[in-house]
Order: structure tokens, then C-alpha cells, then sequence
């Protein structure tokens, strides 16, 4: 690891015993140039997190879930969650490793563990509230798409600083102009609620999913968990 992050450009501070790296960029907004310094988790931090046990069975999906199911921090139920947003739009190999990783999902409840419990409860939680914002975010995109063709709200200067938040969009808008890139804006915006609303469905159907394998281990011991709103 310490060769990586050095690799990476990373230095380690001898007093505190932490990893930093300076970084600078360019807000997009106002060509101000801007600095900070990153700081990586010291190395007692590291041991606790990533030490011992914390190793993989294998590189199989079913594999990395059921330890970052055991681990249960925000990032690995966060990575889960990243997967099953896209579980519709999985094909060939890649949707029959996303069904094939149920196994882990399933082995977690089975050991009744009270931390894996709770990691479990957690995942369907975050899913339940991701799904709901990205619901909203395609409501909202699906009501106000067309007003980036109104060049009252959006002027060709606005629509200049819109596009500095994207590579593409700039070199787009270079070549093509600005009537181009306000039709190249709402196409995307477009594809985004349609997006938004498939992987809100997904997560639905996992959090679902989840919830359902956590009371069926539970049933005989007369527990039953519920999420408000959605009993």
C-alpha cells in the first residue's frame, strides 16, 4: 500500500503518520484556482479497518459483497448499492455474477450476527432513501427539461458556465455552437430521468429484496423488521 500511494504522488507525514497529497484545480465557475491537501487514514487506522480478518476468499462478486457485508462501512454498502442500481441493465456474464452474489446476501442472514444484522438493516435503509431522491430527481428533470431551450433563464453566457463542468460539453460546445448544445443538453437530461427512475426501481426491488431474507431468519424468534413508509 505505502508503495501505491507513493506512486500515486501521496507523501507521509512523520508526525502525525498520516499520508497527504496536495492537490490544485480550477473552479469552473470562476477560473479561480484552488488548493488543498488530501489526507489518507493513518496506519492504525488502516490495521482496524483493513487488518486482521479482513482479507478475501476470492475476486467472485458473492465474495467481495460477503466481506463488505461483514465489514459494514458506509463505502461498502455504498459499493453494493452502486451494483444493484444497475442490476436491470446487467447483461451476460455480469447479470448471472450479480445473481449468483444473492449467496453472500443470504449467508449474511443466516448467522443471525447482530453487527451483520445491523449492516443489513443499514443497506436497506440507504437503499430505500437513495431510491426515493433519485425518484424525485427524475420528477423534477421530467417537469422542467425543456427550460434549457429558454434563453431568458438560460442566456448564452449561462449556458457557457454550464458546460465548464464537463470536458465533453466544452469541446461540444466549441465545435458546435450554442443552439447544438442546448439540444445535446436536453437529450442528456432526458436520458438522466429515465435513468433516475429505472435504478430508483431497482433499489426498491432490492431493499424489497433484502428485507424479506432478514424476516424469514427471524420469523420463529417473533421479530419483524419494517422501514416507516414502506411496511
Amino acid at each position: 500500500m505505502h508503495h501505491a500511494l507513493k506512486e500515486l504522488g501521496w507523501i507521509k507525514n512523520n508526525i502525525t503518520k498520516e499520508w497527504e497529497k496536495q492537490i490544485k484545480w480550477i473552479n469552473p465557475y470562476s477560473n479561480e484556482t484552488k488548493n488543498a491537501m488530501l489526507i489518507a487514514a493513518n496506519d492504525l487506522d488502516q490495521l482496524l479497518d483493513f487488518g486482521a480478518g479482513s482479507y478475501l476468499e476470492g475476486t467472485k462478486l458473492g465474495e467481495i459483497f460477503n466481506k463488505k457485508l461483514k465489514r459494514g462501512h458506509d463505502v461498502d454498502l455504498s459499493d453494493i448499492m452502486n451494483v444493484a442500481l444497475h442490476n436491470d441493465g446487467l447483461v451476460g456474464r455480469n447479470k448471472d455474477e450479480w445473481n449468483d452474489s444473492w449467496i453472500s446476501f443470504e449467508e449474511a442472514a443466516n448467522t443471525r450476527n447482530s453487527r451483520t444484522t445491523s449492516n443489513l438493516i443499514s443497506l436497506t435503509r440507504y437503499s430505500y432513501g437513495i431510491a426515493d431522491y433519485l425518484e424525485k430527481v427524475s420528477q423534477i428533470i421530467t417537469k422542467y427539461h425543456e427550460i434549457i431551450f429558454d434563453k431568458n433563464l438560460y442566456p448564452n453566457e449561462k449556458l457557457k458556465l454550464i458546460c465548464k463542468t464537463s470536458i465533453h460539453w466544452t469541446q461540444f460546445f466549441k465545435e458546435k455552437g450554442f443552439d447544438e448544445t442546448r439540444t445535446m443538453i436536453h437529450e442528456f437530461l432526458m436520458e438522466q430521468a429515465k435513468e433516475k427512475a429505472v435504478q430508483a426501481t431497482n433499489l426498491r426491488k432490492f431493499a424489497n429484496k433484502i428485507l424479506e431474507l432478514l424476516n424469514s431468519k427471524y420469523e420463529y424468534q417473533k421479530i419483524m423488521f419494517e422501514i416507516d413508509n414502506y411496511n
